[in-house]
């Protein structure tokens, strides 16, 4: 006599998942699967293209600061601070 595998729960259902049936079933059911697939991907395909054609765009645009020099002389002023808390000396003060 084959004994069942004891569950802790009250109704007898085990928790162990037999992994070659649940492939079989899919294999079984490989036709239903793959033609909902398709058939999703067709009802998406031509909702896109029934949808009318929508182009956005957005920019934002900041002043130029008139400060004097630009380019890389604009950028070293700007993290010359951020040296000076870090302790650096940058030779501006001379």
């Amino acid at each position: 006599m084959v004994e069942q595998p004891r569950s802790s729960q009250a109704d007898g259902h085990t928790e162990e998942v037999d992994l070659a049936a649940l492939f079989q079933a899919l294999w079984d059911g490989k036709w239903w699967i793959i033609s909902t697939t398709l058939v999703a991907a067709l009802v998406a395909v031509l909702y896109a293209l029934w949808l009318p054609d929508k182009y956005t765009a957005s920019a934002l645009v900041a002043p130029v600061s008139e400060g004097v020099g630009g380019g890389l002389s604009a950028m070293a002023s700007q993290y010359g601070g951020l040296a000076t808390l870090a302790g650096v000396n940058m030779g501006a003060g001379k």
